[in-house]
C-alpha cells in the first residue's frame, strides 16, 4: 500500500454509480455527479502537521472533487492522494 508522503492522506475512491436496469426493463440513469464525497481513510503520513494529525486512518472525510489531488490504482481499486488542507471535514458516526 503507498504511504503518503507530507500533508497528504490516501483515501478509497468513492463508488460511482452506474445506470440501473429495472427487473420490467426500465433504465434509470446514474444520477448527477456531485463535487463533494466522502471517503475513508486508508493511509496517512507519518510526518503530518499538528493541526492535521486528527485525521487517522479509518476515518470517514469529506472533500470537494474538483480540489487537487492524484488518483492511484492498486489490485484494481482506485485511491486519490489528497492534501490534507483539502479535507473539509471529518464524518463522525451518530451511533458514537
Amino acid at each position: 500500500m503507498l504511504r503518503p508522503i507530507g500533508n497528504r492522506i490516501l483515501v478509497k475512491a468513492p463508488e460511482e454509480q452506474e445506470n440501473v436496469t429495472t427487473a420490467s426493463g426500465f433504465i434509470l440513469e446514474k444520477p448527477e455527479p456531485t463535487m463533494m464525497a466522502t471517503a475513508e481513510v486508508v493511509a496517512t503520513s507519518d510526518n503530518m502537521e499538528e493541526k492535521f494529525r486528527n485525521i487517522e486512518v479509518g476515518s470517514k472525510v469529506y472533500f470537494n472533487k474538483s480540489s487537487a489531488f492524484e488518483e492511484y490504482k492498486e489490485d484494481g481499486q482506485k485511491y486519490y492522494i489528497i492534501e490534507a488542507k483539502e479535507i473539509l471535514g471529518i464524518v463522525e458516526d451518530k451511533n458514537a
